[in-house]
């Protein structure tokens, strides 16, 4: 079951159900991974980052209600990755003895802030481009992906998919325009 609101699959790993915990693991994986790879971790590391997260959000779930008035959950999943950044240099630190290092190799709340922020709009793009291929036929799909996000010239496009000129334009506009929605609804219920 494809969840298509972040509160709806917030409500639903509270259920501890395993398909929306795999989904909410899919969706946010690569997140975790990202802002891992940035701090150059080893792959070791990489997966003791994801599971730390997972595990912290996982506790929660007794607890947690998602409540907009309260703040955004993008924000408090920051912060999760965020400490468990700072608590995996800590320890790493403490398992080598670097008395040298300085916390200033530990990156700061403002640049992980800025970065995350930046990050999450590529989330959100990508999670509403998920929406749009699972909604849209794949020759659509596909046309839209060579014209608009390979940038491919239409008149190549449209003979690589035997396909009009005039139907490139309109899976163009139609997937856009079906993107757009499906973003600023996902970032509206953030």
């Amino acid at each position: 079951m494809a969840y298509t609101t972040k509160q709806s699959l917030l409500e639903a790993i509270r259920s501890n159900s395993e398909i929306s915990w795999q989904e909410f693991y899919n969706t946010y994986r690569p997140l975790i991974v990202f802002f891992a790879k940035r701090e150059n971790l080893s792959l070791e590391e990489i997966e003791d980052l994801v599971q730390t997260v997972m595990v912290k959000v996982f506790k929660m779930q007794e607890t947690f209600r998602y409540d907009k008035s309260q703040g955004r959950f993008r924000d408090y999943l920051g912060t999760v990755i965020h400490n468990a950044i700072v608590d995996l240099y800590r320890a790493k630190r403490r398992s080598l003895d670097y008395a040298a290092m300085e916390m200033a190799n530990v990156p700061g709340i403002d640049s992980f802030e800025k970065i995350w922020c930046k990050e999450w709009q590529n989330h959100v793009f990508e999670q509403a481009l998920i929406q749009v291929q699972n909604t849209v036929q794949e020759t659509t799909f596909q046309a839209f992906q060579l014209s608009v996000l390979e940038q491919r010239p239409v008149q190549e496009v449209a003979d690589f998919l035997q396909i009009s000129v005039q139907n490139v334009y309109e899976a163009k506009s139609r997937c856009i325009a079906q993107l757009r929605k499906k973003a600023k609804v996902l970032a509206e219920e953030d």
